[in-house]
C-alpha cells in the first residue's frame, strides 16, 4: 500500500512538472532578454582574457598568473567600454557600450 501510495505521488509530481518548469524557463527566457539588451557582448574582450587566463593556469606558476592578471586587467580597465562604464554611471545613464 505504502509503495503504491508513493507510485500515486510519483505520478502526481510528475504530471505537475511542467507547473514547476516553466516559471524557471521564463525567469530563464527574461534574464537573456536583459542581458541582450544590456549589450553585455560588449565584455567579450574581457571575457576572452579571463579565459585565456584560466586555460594557461595549468602550465604556469602562481607568480606568472598573477602578472597575467594584472595585465589583463589593465588592459580592460583601460579600454573605451571602461570609460564610457564609468562616465555613464558618473552621468547616471545608461552606457553605450561598443566592445572597444
Amino acid at each position: 500500500m505504502l509503495l503504491s501510495a508513493r507510485r500515486i505521488l510519483l505520478i502526481h509530481f510528475l504530471m505537475r512538472l511542467p507547473d514547476f518548469v516553466r516559471p524557471v524557463v521564463d525567469a530563464a527566457d527574461r534574464f537573456v532578454e536583459r542581458f541582450v539588451e544590456a549589450k553585455v557582448f560588449s565584455l567579450l574582450p574581457c571575457l576572452a582574457l579571463a579565459k585565456r587566463a584560466i586555460y594557461d593556469s595549468d602550465t604556469h606558476t602562481l607568480d606568472e598568473m598573477l602578472d597575467m592578471e594584472l595585465e589583463h586587467q589593465m588592459r580592460c580597465f583601460e579600454s573605451e567600454d571602461a570609460t564610457e562604464g564609468l562616465r555613464a554611471f558618473l552621468e547616471k545613464r545608461p552606457p553605450a557600450f561598443r566592445g572597444r
